[in-house]
């Protein structure tokens, strides 16, 4: 059901922005592509992990893409997705910067980003604990 309920809404969001681009040449093309990333951004944030269901405190920065994350994990054996989206062009640039601190006690943690949804990590983000 939420999966129709989706496109519908993708639906819908295609033929509003055909509806108000009007039919001027390169603006119709422009307002299209306009459109299309809004609804890239908008929909796309529903791939990150829900705030009721995060294990620590999130602050949101501007967009979906910043902002900051305190947890305290203890027996987590999952992910969460907490920061990102999807987007053409962000308004922001696509330059972004992660600055964050681990402090494990025990077992693993590990810091990934997804980028075209291949998973990237820097070796020295794999905390082992001792």
């Amino acid at each position: 059901m939420r999966k129709i309920k989706s496109q519908t809404a993708a639906l819908l969001s295609l033929c509003l922005a055909f509806a108000v681009t009007g039919c001027s040449g390169d603006n119709l093309k422009d307002s299209v592509i306009n459109g299309f990333n809004d609804m890239l951004q908008h929909f796309s944030k529903y791939a990150l992990t829900d705030e009721k269901d995060l294990q620590g405190d999130k602050t949101k920065g501007e967009d979906t893409y910043t902002g900051s994350y305190t947890a305290d994990y203890e027996d987590f054996n999952d992910k969460e997705s907490i920061f990102g989206g999807t987007a053409l062009e962000r308004d922001k640039g696509s330059e972004l910067t992660v600055t964050y601190e681990l402090t494990v006690d025990s077992g693993r943690a590990r810091l990934y980003w997804l980028d075209k949804g291949e998973e990237n990590e820097n070796k020295r983000k794999i905390i082992p604990c001792l």
